[in-house]
């Protein structure tokens, strides 16, 4: 290495990196951003709470009960189908991804839960299936979408 890059290196700029990795190496470096087990835990984490949000939400919407048991009720449905979109996409490998990861986990989510909803009596109204694939789809893409920019951003500066 020339003292030029050695300098470059140490100090870690944006193009100093850019300068030492090839073109694969980085895609290949920006695509494990948001991997590993503490961003697992994050995103199940977030995924659940989202999910409670929203049920919390709904309720204070329609002035049900907001107590605890109340909003985990109404929540149960979609947690269970956001457990098996997980499972089924296996998200932990890349539980930040939008178009693969979140989709298919929303998309379990919404159908999963309205079915098991049906399933329990609770009804299921047309204008419901809308508004909570909405109300879902903004805050489980948003968060990741949120996170990922961040944790690219961050893994842009590092080598």
């Amino acid at each position: 290495m020339t003292a030029e890059t050695e300098t470059a290196v140490e100090g870690e700029t944006p193009t100093a990196v850019a300068e030492l990795e090839t073109p694969q190496q980085r895609a290949a470096r920006m695509a494990r951003v948001g991997t590993g087990p503490a961003w697992v835990i994050a995103a199940i984490v977030l995924d659940a709470v989202s999910i409670l949000i929203f049920a919390f939400i709904g309720g204070r919407a329609h002035a049900t009960d907001p107590g605890f048991l109340h909003v985990l009720e109404v929540a149960c449905p979609f947690l269970l189908g956001a457990v098996v979109g997980w499972v089924w996409t296996r998200a932990w490998r890349r539980p930040l991804d939008l178009s693969h990861t979140a989709a298919q986990i929303w998309l379990f989510t919404l159908v999963g839960g309205a079915l098991l909803r049906a399933l329990t009596l609770h009804g299921v109204a047309f204008g419901f299936v809308i508004v909570t694939g909405t109300v879902l789809a903004v805050f489980m893409f948003g968060w990741r979408a949120i996170l990922r920019s961040l944790a690219r951003r961050s893994a842009g500066w590092r080598r």
